[in-house]
């Protein structure tokens, strides 16, 4: 009978954890989820569909994109956070070129363009907290890096040369 009720107390509370998890994710909007999983970096991100949201809502230009190497960087226009990380900026990348071909709005087609997708978001928060918040999201925490938006700023991406095999 102790064994039964020992297991059982687990079972509740293993399940109360997972509910509670499902409920966390359920509060968040559809963008927040779509950041979030291209983020964790299991599979290549696609940073279309954020680029296409953030556009309509007019929190970027995309003429205003800074070309940098390897992918372009937008300001945010009014305030955009993710999971309460405070976004500077945004930067994507595309190297399907029907995709790039689809949206010469945001993706270069020069020589860089082609090489990985990108998706990474810039903070003026510290590396530290950055590195929490990534731990807290189930990112990895080598995806924080100094910021390629403005110098004292902070990155945390994926990239698709950066994706598990």
């Amino acid at each position: 009978m102790r064994k039964t009720s020992l297991a059982l107390c687990c079972l509740i509370s293993l399940t109360g954890v997972a509910l509670t998890g499902a409920a966390e994710a359920a509060d968040r909007s559809p963008l927040e989820r779509h950041i979030l999983s291209a983020l964790r970096c299991r599979e290549d991100p696609h940073p279309t569909a954020v680029l296409q949201f953030l556009q309509k809502k007019n929190l970027i230009v995309p003429a205003e994109g800074k070309k940098l190497e390897h992918e372009t960087c937008w300001q945010i226009k009014g305030a955009l956070s993710v999971e309460g990380l405070p976004v500077k900026a945004i930067c994507g990348a595309e190297r399907d070129e029907l995709i790039a071909n689809l949206h010469p709005e945001f993706f270069d087609h020069g020589e860089s363009r082609g090489r990985r997708t990108v998706l990474a978001l810039n903070t003026g928060e510290s590396k530290k907290a950055v590195r929490a918040w990534a731990h807290k999201h189930d990112i990895w925490r080598d995806e924080v890096r100094d910021g390629k938006f403005a110098p004292g700023t902070v990155d945390v991406e994926c990239n698709s040369e950066e994706v598990p095999d």
